[in-house]
């Protein structure tokens, strides 16, 4: 398994991809923490090693003559170009962030009545940008304004404004600037994070939450290691509505 960073969603998947292996498999975990050289290191290093490789391959182009030596099945993990996907020689299951961001949206149109604006609050380039496809798509076709921002720095909490970020200190910094202004999520405003996870079940008396399913993630990847067939599978991904929509 060649990962991209270590953290509690990767976790779920790893630990899924192994349980679903059985006893009879024999699993390494890699890490590349985004960084070009070390990927590059890992794939030639462990070229013809291994009969499966699992890829998240991150923001690298040009990355197919690689993949291709490494000899064995290769199967793509969540973001990988659409280059990729369509070479006819890899599996993949991935997220399909625009598609998956526009229909949660839709799914939440009920909560979403009370608000007139939908921003995007994302700094960090490791970050999905199709993600504000998604919004804008969602905001042109049921009437929103829409933004897109890298951070909330300096910027009041809008009345009437939801938020969507995949990043906890964007969510602390919204929540602190809220209560200044004495603003309640769920009410004033709308805030979703990106992610699920059991914390979110308590944060916020309950934080909304888009997130693909990162276990059924790893029980997928295991159907493709058993099939003969070359397919791309888009994971599941639903809004969890909680208090702060």
């Amino acid at each position: 398994l060649v990962f991209n960073e270590i953290n509690g969603f990767k976790r779920d998947l790893s630990n899924a991809i192994i349980r679903t292996l059985g006893k009879g498999a024999s699993v390494d975990i890699v890490f590349h923490n985004y960084d070009r050289d070390t990927f590059d290191m890992l794939l030639d290093r462990n070229a013809g090693k291994y009969s499966v490789y699992v890829v998240m391959t991150g923001p690298f182009e040009n990355v197919e003559n690689q993949l291709k030596k490494l000899g064995g099945k290769v199967i793509l993990l969540d973001h990988c170009s659409d280059s990729l996907k369509e070479a006819g020689i890899f599996s993949s299951v991935t997220q399909f962030f625009a598609q998956d961001t526009y229909d949660g949206l839709v799914t939440s149109i009920r909560p979403l009545k009370k608000y007139k604006e939908i921003n995007l609050i994302q700094s960090n380039t490791k970050e999905p940008n199709e993600r504000y496809d998604g919004v804008k798509r969602f905001c042109h076709d049921y009437g929103y304004e829409c933004g897109c921002f890298k951070s909330m720095a300096g910027m009041p909490v809008k009345r009437g404004c939801v938020y969507l970020t995949p990043e906890d200190n964007v969510i602390v910094d919204i929540m602190q600037s809220a209560h200044r202004q004495n603003l309640q999520a769920g009410e004033d405003f709308g805030l979703i994070s990106y992610n699920e996870r059991r914390l979110n079940e308590i944060l916020c008396d309950g934080l909304t939450t888009l997130s693909t399913d990162f276990v059924k993630m790893g029980e997928i990847v295991v159907e493709l290691i058993n099939s003969n067939e070359i397919r791309t599978v888009r994971n599941p991904c639903k809004m969890i509505i909680r208090n702060t929509l």
